[in-house]
């Protein structure tokens, strides 16, 4: 990925055992751990931006239904 006048820096707390999941999967790939965390980001991206818990797909329902009627009322 590296610096580039369209990316940003992103930092996240997370659980240590999630991070060594991360670290060990990076290192296999020679690459360092942020990386990695910005493939998963590209991933769940590229897959959709599926919902990742109850509350964010119900957002997502409503964010929707929002959109029909807003386009119903125009």
């Amino acid at each position: 990925m590296g610096k580039a006048k369209n990316a940003e820096t992103l930092s996240v707390h997370a659980d240590k055992a999630h991070i060594a999941v991360i670290e060990g999967r990076a290192e296999l790939l020679s690459m360092t751990k942020s990386k990695f965390a910005a493939l998963i980001i590209r991933h769940w991206i590229n897959s959709g931006c599926p919902p990742v818990s109850e509350g964010d797909r119900l957002m997502q329902i409503a964010k929707q239904a929002e959109k029909k009627v807003s386009r119903k009322t125009s």
